[in-house]
């Protein structure tokens, strides 16, 4: 129900894993500007097969891809029509995204819903396993490999090479799980924001963000 929620499960998840002296691993993948590259075709066949109202999305769709022009210091450009990305601010936005990638989510469930805790926060998707190292680190790839397809093939859009981190319990499988990945999105990470909190896949707490965002001891306060 909400990003805290989200991300204190998924780090008691790698707490857990931790008290019970299992391995655990999280791939923690982003889209770049989610909100603006969605296709329109895409999310429109996305949404008959959902069963989404299609005369809703027809409306919604149509407002998005009203003609627009760039204007510069009082220079216009010709007019546009957007085929790509709807509105963060609309009402319908949040749910529009959710059937797009509901499919995704159904078919990770379909194959891996004994093994893998999937965490899907607006664009922000955390897939979590724990198990022996070897095991571990050959569901995580085939997983990881697996969403980066779905989402760069059959959505159309991108995996952020900067944010999308791997992290786990020892960096040597964190790295191995990098390594045999043939994405090339996921780098492996000892700590990285997830959710904008700190997290780092073990059952070490990392606080080094949030002493940043708290004020010093000799900040003054004003009424």
């Amino acid at each position: 129900m909400g990003a805290q929620k989200a991300a204190w499960q998924a780090v008691l998840d790698s707490e857990s894993a931790a008290l019970t002296g299992t391995n655990h691993a999280q791939s923690l993948l982003d889209l770049v500007k989610a909100f603006e590259t969605v296709p329109h075709d895409v999310l429109a066949n996305a949404a008959e097969k959902a069963g989404y109202n299609l005369v809703i999305l027809r409306l919604s769709l149509a407002a998005y891809r009203l003609l627009r022009v760039l204007s510069i210091e009082g220079v216009f450009s010709r007019k546009v029509r957007a085929t790509r990305g709807i509105t963060a601010g609309s009402g319908f936005a949040t749910g529009e995204l959710k059937v797009l990638l509901l499919g995704l989510m159904r078919a990770l469930q379909v194959f891996w819903s004994e093994q893998l805790n999937c965490k899907l926060f607006v664009d922000d998707l955390t897939l979590a396993a724990s198990g022996q190292p070897t095991q571990l680190v050959q569901l995580m790839i085939r997983v990881t490999d697996f969403v980066v397809q779905w989402m760069e093939q059959r959505l159309k859009m991108q995996v952020s090479e900067t944010k999308s981190k791997v992290i786990a319990s020892t960096p040597k499988i964190a790295q191995a799980i990098v390594d045999g990945t043939t994405n090339g999105k996921v780098k492996a990470a000892t700590i990285t924001q997830l959710l904008g909190t700190d997290t780092a896949g073990s059952r070490q707490r990392r606080t080094s963000r949030s002493s940043k965002d708290l004020p010093t001891s000799g900040a003054a306060s004003t009424g």
